[in-house]
């Protein structure tokens, strides 16, 4: 591993060429989200089907699952849109870093 300036000061470690070097705390946090994601949407799921036996008739009416798929639109239009704003913002940091390496290869 080694490390080579950025803009604004500062330094980034690498393994070889551009890419961020991979410790196992990073590694291990990735794993950790992902399994504490599935399970809540998991329990969140089976908790949703048993509460569903209990409501009244008029929560799960069709006027409401109109309204819930409403709410699920919105909130998916919500999350493509977060998607690509994460997406231009890693280009941003792609690009910045690749600028920073091609400095470093002429000095």
């Amino acid at each position: 591993m080694r490390r080579l300036p950025i803009s604004g000061g500062g330094t980034r470690e690498v393994l070889h060429g551009n890419y961020p070097a991979v410790t196992l705390g990073t590694l291990m946090n990735s794993w950790a989200v992902a399994i504490v994601s599935f399970a809540c949407m998991f329990f969140g799921s089976l908790i949703a089907l048993a509460v569903a036996r209990i409501l009244p008739e008029r929560h799960v009416s069709k006027e409401t699952q109109d309204v819930v798929k409403l709410g699920v639109g919105m909130i998916a239009a919500m999350a493509s849109l977060i998607l690509g704003l994460m997406t231009a913002s890693v280009k941003g940091g792609y690009d910045s870093t690749d600028k920073d390496l091609h400095q470093y290869a002429l000095h």
